[in-house]
């Protein structure tokens, strides 16, 4: 039978020298099982070594990290529209990326049944394609946010499309979007939370593009 054996002091030697690379937030990207690692396992190390921010791709991995590290934060990437998944991160007070009017009006509704607001990041679609608020739609959104008192809004974040290839000028020309839609939002009255945009290749290739927070895999 095979083993996959961890080394723990070699995982927190690696997580002490992330610390030592920024003065930002670090929000550790746990996904695909911890990375093969375990979840749980994983993300208790991490907390134990001062890391007390996680995201996660998965309901199961979100309930999960939650309910077994009380304190921590649990940001929850996919921007679903399911009423039964939204439900759930609600009731279990995970942080739901916001990245479309249609989540809006599902969180409005939910939102009547709990006596607080909706914990929320805001996810702007810079260039990746994948999801997100479009620039173009900053100003309708700014106007919809700061009437929307059910929501308790904690953040905004992006997501580089090739910040792991050679050169920056995409990278640059995403994170230049990025913070021309955060002025315009705090232009417009919105309260941003922590902002970040950096995986963990922009993390280690452009140390001016850390802002509040980081996201690390």
């Amino acid at each position: 039978m095979k083993h996959l054996i961890i080394e723990t002091n070699k995982l927190i030697e690696n997580i002490e020298k992330i610390k030592l690379s920024t003065n930002s937030k670090i929000i550790a990207v746990v996904k695909g099982n911890g990375y093969g690692l375990g979840t749980l396992p994983f993300a208790k190390v991490l907390r134990d070594n001062g890391i007390n921010f996680f995201a996660v791709t998965e309901i199961e991995d979100a309930v999960l990290l939650k309910n077994n590290l009380l304190e921590s934060d649990v940001l929850f990437l996919p921007a679903t529209s399911i009423y039964d998944q939204m439900a759930v991160l609600i009731e279990n007070d995970i942080i739901i990326s916001l990245g479309s009017f249609t989540q809006l009006e599902i969180i409005k509704d939910l939102q009547s049944d709990y006596d607080k607001p909706v914990r929320v990041h805001i996810k702007i679609d810079t260039g990746f394609g994948r999801y997100g608020f479009l620039p173009e739609e900053i100003d309708k959104l700014a106007d919809v946010l700061i009437n929307s008192d059910f929501l308790q809004i904690e953040g905004v974040y992006s997501h580089f499309s090739f910040a792991f290839e050679k050169g920056n000028k995409w990278t640059q020309k995403q994170f230049d979007i990025f913070i021309k839609c955060i002025n315009k939002l705090k232009e417009k009255g919105v309260n941003c939370g922590i902002l970040h945009i950096a995986n963990s290749s922009a993390f280690l290739r452009f140390n001016n593009m850390h802002l509040d927070a980081v996201r690390v895999g």
